[in-house]
């Protein structure tokens, strides 16, 4: 499961698929309790959450959040999710390296591009340092798959063959009577994927990766009304992916 912290971010790179802007939304106090509640019912709880964004170090209240969320759910491996801009600000990166220090805090993502994040080479100099300074951190380059959303849609680089994200979510759906939320999540984590359900920015919970999706639920219904969401959940068509669907495949 992905939880959406902020929607804001300060690269603006060209593949985003929520369209994170500098001046992006964060969660608020509200929201986060309300997940808070949701996340620590044993229906929902997820195996491995990863907390994004944006960028997620730009909520004022990242640290406290992802602390208190790590010691609620001690069996929730924790994975955070970075354009490495915290790198380069003392405060953010001691912190990061406390929220590390948490043993179910497994892992720190840094992703960048060449042809997408404006701090690529900012970040592929510094990547030798930053790997060196925390076992648990790693910088990815490259392997981004791309999704027609938000600013994505305008890349030629976009694969149009592809499924929509939601697919699978949908598929197992109409084949499952699947009793809680975490039933669905168990599932999906078996065949090695784990970013679906995310949760948005407004307690959202979107079948794909991207706040633009249609949302299935809040985390604010009753367990009942979110499985009535999941059943009846079906492509929104926003991708305009779902051509692809008769010629399936796995995200």
């Amino acid at each position: 499961m992905i939880l959406e912290l902020t929607l804001a971010c300060n690269e603006m790179c060209s593949h985003c698929m929520v369209d994170a802007v500098p001046t992006g939304r964060h969660m608020t106090e509200k929201t986060l309790d309300d997940v808070i509640h949701f996340l620590i019912k044993r229906e929902n709880e997820p195996n491995i959450l990863q907390i994004s964004g944006g960028e997620f170090t730009l909520h004022p209240f990242f640290y406290t959040t992802i602390y208190i969320l790590s010691d609620v759910l001690p069996d929730t491996k924790f994975i955070l999710e970075s354009n490495g801009s915290f790198w380069f600000d003392k405060r953010k990166k001691d912190l990061v390296r406390e929220l590390l220090s948490k043993e179910n805090i497994i892992g720190l993502q840094i992703r960048t591009d060449k042809r997408y994040y404006p701090n690529y080479e900012k970040i592929m100099a510094a990547k030798a340092e930053i790997e060196a300074w925390n076992s648990k951190a790693s910088v990815l380059e490259g392997e981004i798959s791309l999704i027609p959303m938000g600013r994505a849609k305008n890349l030629i680089e976009t694969n149009p063959d592809r499924s929509p994200q939601c697919v699978n979510f949908i598929m197992f759906n109409k084949q499952r009577d699947f009793k809680t939320l975490k039933e669905f999540m168990d599932l999906y984590n078996s065949m090695g994927k784990v970013c679906s359900p995310m949760i948005d920015v407004d307690g959202n919970l979107h079948a794909g990766e991207s706040c633009l999706c249609k949302p299935f639920a809040k985390v604010t219904d009753s367990n009942e009304e979110i499985l009535r969401g999941m059943k009846a959940h079906d492509f929104c068509g926003k991708c305009n992916l779902k051509v692809n669907f008769n010629n399936l495949r796995t995200i």
